[in-house]
């Protein structure tokens, strides 16, 4: 179950609007049982499909600068990025393409793991994710992930970024204690929409086999270029 944005709730935005550049929202959040929030900070940044293909760098800079915000926050130094979702489903495989890039990079103090593929092969492990957390680590835990809007402007044209969401996995639903050493290290989620939910349904736009390549680049750059000093 993919989560939802957040944006989609905030009352006074006005949703039919398309920003010409960038629209940065942002928001002080308490925790919230019902929602599955934890207390922290929300920022999403919208942007217009011109800058996406023609200034993508204009992105970039905004959304540098708020990862940085949370990397010094929580003074986050070894990293462990989690790509959630599945490469098998180009709409599920944002987190995927992500981590992918990363291991090219074969970056220090950056570890990478995409659970729920892992899971699917047998190859992931209550004993292997642990051994992760107790030999690495890692200080910061960034979630990748493809999200939910009931809005169409909101669709492929948003980036989330926010520290409220707490890990869920269904493989770590069945271990407490994992679920539990996850949760005590500080989560900071990313995601873009690229679902969009009609009732019960569950679409995608058209123009996603063109964009998810530029997407989910424009979202690897910024992750890097925040982590490099």
């Amino acid at each position: 179950m993919k989560n939802k944005l957040y944006l989609d709730s905030i009352k006074e935005i006005e949703k039919n609007t398309d920003p010409q550049t960038i629209k940065i929202y942002q928001e002080k959040i308490l925790k919230n049982n019902k929602m599955k929030k934890k207390e922290g900070d929300y920022y999403a940044i919208q942007f217009s499909l011109d800058t996406l293909l023609k200034n993508p760098q204009k992105i970039q800079k905004e959304v540098v600068k708020i990862i940085r915000k949370f990397l010094e926050k929580y003074h986050g130094s070894t990293i462990l990025i989690l790509g959630m979702g599945k490469n098998e489903l180009l709409i599920d495989s944002l987190g995927h393409r992500i981590t992918e890039e990363f291991l090219h990079q074969k970056k220090n103090r950056v570890l990478i793991l995409n659970p729920e593929e892992m899971e699917e092969r047998g190859m992931l492990s209550a004993n292997f994710l642990s051994d992760v957390l107790k030999n690495h680590h890692p200080n910061l835990i960034m979630q990748i992930d493809t999200l939910v809007t009931n809005h169409r402007n909101y669709l492929n044209r948003v980036i989330e970024i926010t520290d409220t969401i707490p890990y869920s996995n269904h493989f770590l639903s069945q271990d407490k204690e994992i679920t539990e050493n996850i949760n005590n290290i500080p989560i900071l989620s990313m995601g873009i929409p690229l679902f969009y939910q009609e009732g019960k349904t569950l679409l995608e736009s058209i123009y996603l086999k063109k964009e998810m390549p530029l997407l989910a680049y424009l979202l690897f750059a910024c992750i890097n270029h925040s982590i490099t000093r």
